[in-house]
């Protein structure tokens, strides 16, 4: 029999991820997940006080302190018969999101057109990763995004706490069904 995603509850025919003792089909369940997991078993608190840190925080690349995002860019590269696309989002400030989005533009405009497949798809990654890097602005909050990657973080981080209190709740659970059965 086929596993079920633990998050969506699909059946899982190859490429699963897993968490622990959970099976995901793809890793936005899995994400999910862990988000889902987040808002139950930590304090709010501790999220935004590491949320804030991480905005507020250097920039990874220029240790600038001027805010925080999760910038994405998409590159290209077409092998004459074949091609190959990265997608990804970076964790930076605005300044070097702009750069990273420009110079993926500028690989897919060099490197992406040397593949019938590629330059049919680089018609509209160039344009997107132009657009993108010439709208990038300065984050006045944190976004979404950055919350959910530092939910994803902190379950990871925080597993062995977590998984005493999983097991407590279960127990007081199994404890508390059975004393209704005896009653």
């Amino acid at each position: 029999m086929l596993e079920k995603c633990t998050a969506c509850g699909s059946r899982i025919l190859a490429g699963a991820t897993s968490f622990r003792q959970w099976h995901f089909c793809s890793d936005t369940c899995e994400q999910s997940f862990k988000v889902q997991l987040a808002d139950q078993m930590l304090p709010p608190e501790l999220v935004a006080e590491h949320v804030d840190a991480l905005f507020r925080g250097p920039c990874p690349q220029c240790q600038k302190t001027t805010g925080n995002d999760l910038f994405s860019s998409t590159k290209v590269t077409g092998l004459l018969l074949l091609y190959h696309m990265e997608s990804g989002s970076t964790l930076c400030c605005a300044s070097c999101g702009r750069k990273n989005r420009l110079w993926a533009a500028l690989h897919c405009l060099f490197l992406g057109w040397w593949s019938p497949r590629s330059a049919f798809i680089n018609l509209f990654v160039l344009p997107t990763n132009i657009i993108a890097g010439l709208c990038a602005r300065q984050p006045q909050a944190p976004s979404p995004e950055i919350t959910q990657m530092v939910k994803c973080s902190l379950i990871e981080m925080m597993w062995p706490e977590i998984a005493k209190a999983i097991e407590a709740a279960e127990r007081e659970a199994l404890s508390a069904s059975h004393d209704a059965e005896t009653v």
